[in-house]
C-alpha cells in the first residue's frame, strides 16, 4: 500500500514537473529583427545609391626597410598566402607594408613601418593604435 502511494506521488510530481514552457521562455531562439531580410529592400539597393569614398592615406607614409632594428608588425601569420592578401590591402589604403620572417621562426610578419629607434617606434606605434581595425594589435618586433 505505501509503495503504490508512493508510486503515485512519483508520477503525479513528474507530470507536474514537467510543463510546456511558455513563448516567451524562447525568446533567446527568436529570430533578432535585423537578421530577417526583406526582398523589397534588397532591389531598392543599387551601387548607384551607395557612395564610394575613396580611401585615404592612413599616416604619413614611412615603409619598412629591413634594416632597421625596430618594425611595427600589424599580424603574423602562418600560411604566407594570407600575409600577402593582407599586405595588398593595406597597399590600397596607401601603405607600404612588407611581409618577413624573422629567424626562421615560421610566421610570416606582416610590417608597416621601421625606425633605428625605439622611442620613435613607440610614439608611432602610439599613432598607429589610435587606428581602428588591424592597427589596434599591432607591436613592435626588434630585429636582429
Amino acid at each position: 500500500m505505501k509503495l503504490n502511494l508512493l508510486l503515485i506521488g512519483l508520477v503525479i510530481l513528474m507530470l507536474a514537473g514537467c510543463k510546456r514552457k511558455s513563448t516567451d521562455d524562447y525568446q533567446y531562439y527568436k529570430p533578432y529583427q535585423k537578421d530577417s531580410v526583406v526582398a523589397d529592400t534588397i532591389k531598392s539597393v543599387s551601387l548607384d545609391t551607395v557612395p564610394v569614398q575613396k580611401a585615404e592615406p592612413i599616416v604619413e607614409i614611412r615603409g619598412v626597410d629591413l634594416n632597421d632594428r625596430y618594425i611595427i608588425v600589424v599580424a603574423s601569420y602562418s600560411i604566407e598566402e594570407f600575409a600577402l592578401e593582407q599586405k595588398k590591402e593595406l597597399e590600397s589604403l596607401g601603405l607600404k607594408p612588407k611581409v618577413f620572417m624573422l629567424n626562421g621562426d615560421g610566421w610570416y610578419k606582416l610590417g608597416v613601418e621601421s625606425y633605428d629607434t625605439f622611442n620613435a617606434a613607440k610614439d608611432a606605434l602610439g599613432i598607429l593604435k589610435k587606428k581602428e581595425g588591424l592597427f589596434t594589435t599591432a607591436v613592435i618586433v626588434q630585429n636582429k
